[in-house]
């Protein structure tokens, strides 16, 4: 349900941005759109939309904008089993991550690379991106970037056989979810 209902509240958004030109605001359109369709398993709708995104974006020089579509096109072909596209949408995100010096669009480019490595089951590396995001989302104010990887550095302990790390990382995740009454 909710991902149907955010496609129809898209679709009134591109009707408005369509009449007043925002060619930005369809990036973003595109970037929701896609992401409901991955939500709901339609993989393929997904890529060719967030590719359109992402082709728009760099021909505005919306860099900000592709930083967000790169990443989400990680997301969809690692679940494609695309490992080739995922590669290379992986590497130039984070390039242009890094370029724009932006902590939000560095967090959530290796957030991705973590989801794709883990997909892979490359648990090291996987590991290893969360541990690098958890660094870039720590001098911050964000602390869901912080916490959501505690819980996927735990799953790579896990499946690495290092049982008493993710157990402190599980430990270090209860800690931090206690101020806001979470479970």
């Amino acid at each position: 349900g909710r991902w149907a209902h955010m496609l129809d509240h898209v679709g009134d958004d591109h009707q408005r941005a369509g009449r007043t030109g925002a060619q930005d605001r369809e990036i973003q359109i595109r970037h929701a759109r896609s992401y409901a369709r991955w939500n709901q398993g339609r993989l393929a709708e997904a890529r060719q939309t967030a590719e359109f995104g992402l082709e728009l974006a760099e021909r505005l020089g919306e860099n900000r904008l592709a930083t967000w579509l790169e990443p989400f096109l990680v997301l969809v072909h690692a679940d494609l089993g695309d490992d080739a596209a995922a590669e290379a949408y992986a590497k130039a995100g984070l390039i242009r991550a890094e370029a724009l010096s932006q902590v939000a669009l560095e967090g959530w480019t290796l957030n991705v690379l973590a989801y794709w490595q883990q997909r892979r089951q490359n648990w090291a590396e996987a590991l290893r991106l969360h541990e690098r995001a958890m660094a870039v989302w720590r001098p911050t104010e964000n602390r869901i970037g912080v916490i959501g990887h505690h819980v996927y550095a735990a799953e790579s302990y896990l499946e690495m056989g290092r049982i008493d790390e993710a157990m402190r990382r599980i430990e270090e995740f209860l800690t931090l979810v206690a101020p806001a009454g979470a479970p």
